[in-house]
């Protein structure tokens, strides 16, 4: 639109009178031709052309920092993802293997090849076993969270659950009318 600013342009206004009490009253229309050459604003025009194509080049860097700012983020939450997934699958066998180990100490013990101490420390390598499994566990949750909400579908996500929730059911007046 800056560029039709360095042509002439020239416009027509007309104006029609029903009824006209000032001087001439004879004419029932009138007409106005304005015409506008930029000699002199050139250097203006040049300016402000340069200044929106600077505006409009600014504007496009700072959408490609934000894709990329986006999209950097989003693969990091998926990496992360990944990441836990795969701890999760380890720590599943190792709670399998700790679960495995307490059996055959507790078998051990109960026909008198193990002590209790040993015993113990099985039970205690499960616990801990389980303990990190379920750790991991809250944190792919959160990773999973980040994952939707970098990527701009936690939202719909929320909104989705929310529609097939049942309604919460009104509270009945209680019989102790007294």
């Amino acid at each position: 639109t800056l560029f039709r600013s360095y042509y002439p342009s020239i416009s027509l206004d007309f104006s029609a009178f029903l009824y006209r009490e000032s001087i001439p009253t004879a004419r029932s229309w009138d007409a106005v031709l304005t015409a506008n050459i930029p000699i002199f604003t050139g250097g203006r025009i040049e300016a402000d052309v340069r200044e929106a194509w600077s505006n409009l080049r600014q504007a496009l860097l700072a959408r490609s920092y934000a894709e990329r700012n986006v999209r950097a983020q989003v693969e990091q939450a998926y990496s992360q993802l990944q990441a836990s997934d795969a701890r999760l699958s380890q720590l599943q066998v190792q709670v399998a293997a700790a679960q495995l180990t307490l059996n055959q100490s507790e078998q051990s013990y109960r026909v008198g090849l193990a002590t209790n101490l040993e015993r113990i420390a099985a039970q205690d390598a499960l616990l801990q076993a389980q303990l990190q499994l379920a750790s991991e566990q809250y944190d792919r949750k959160l990773f999973h969270l980040a994952l939707l909400q970098r990527a701009g579908l936690l939202r719909e996500a929320f909104e989705q659950a929310s529609a097939t929730q049942p309604a919460t059911q009104p509270v009945s007046p209680s019989d102790d009318t007294r």
